[in-house]
C-alpha cells in the first residue's frame, strides 16, 4: 500500500490488487483528505484510522466512482480530533452531525447522526439491513443507491429525503 501525501493532504491511497484485509493508518501530519483519495482502493480496506490532525474530509474523498467499501469493518478516529468522531461503526462530522461513512458491520446508524451524506451506502452489497433512528432529519441524494439491502427500517420519518436517495435497490423487500 502506498499513501500519496502532498502538503499535509492525503491525495491518493494506492493498493495493489493482491493486497487483502488492509488497514489504512493516515499519518499524524495529514490535515486534509482530498476528493478521490480512495478511488479504486477501498475494496479490501478493513480498517481506517484517522488522526486528530485531520481537519477536512473533502466531498468525494470517501465515496464516488469506483469507491466501494466492501470489506470495511472498523473506523477509528483519534478522540482528540476536533471535527470528526467514530461511533457504532459510523464516521460522523461532529458539527453537522453528518454520517460520512459506515462499516459493513453497522446495522444501526448512530443516534448522533442527523444527516446521511450522499452515497454513504452506495453500491453496498454485503449489508442486508439497516436501522435509521428517529433523529435522522435528512437523507441526501443517492445515499442508498445501488444497494442490496433487504430491509431499510426508519424509526421515524426524516424531514427531507432527496431525489434518488433509494434508486435501484435490487433486493429491497421492506
Amino acid at each position: 500500500m502506498k499513501l500519496i501525501i502532498r502538503k499535509n493532504e492525503l491525495v491518493r491511497v494506492k493498493i495493489e490488487h493482491d493486497e487483502k484485509r488492509i488497514t489504512v493508518v493516515i499519518p499524524e501530519d495529514v490535515t486534509r483528505i482530498k476528493a478521490d483519495a480512495f478511488q479504486n482502493s477501498a475494496w479490501d480496506v478493513r480498517v481506517v484510522c484517522i488522526p486528530a490532525s485531520v481537519e477536512t474530509i473533502e466531498d468525494g474523498a470517501l465515496y464516488g466512482d469506483r469507491v466501494y467499501w466492501d470489506s470495511l469493518e472498523e473506523i477509528y478516529v483519534d478522540e482528540n480530533n476536533a471535527r470528526y468522531k467514530s461511533e457504532s461503526g459510523c464516521l460522523i462530522e461532529k458539527q453537522t452531525k453528518t454520517l460520512l461513512l459506515a462499516t459493513n458491520v453497522t446495522s444501526r446508524i448512530s443516534k448522533d447522526v442527523e444527516i446521511i451524506q450522499a452515497r454513504v451506502f452506495n453500491s453496498n452489497y454485503k449489508r442486508k439491513e439497516i436501522i435509521i433512528p428517529t433523529n435522522v432529519r435528512t437523507v441526501r441524494a443517492s445515499a442508498f443507491s445501488y444497494t442490496y439491502f433487504e430491509r431499510i427500517i426508519f424509526e421515524g420519518m426524516p424531514e427531507s429525503i432527496e431525489e434518488c436517495a433509494f434508486v435501484v435497490n435490487r433486493e429491497l423487500k421492506e
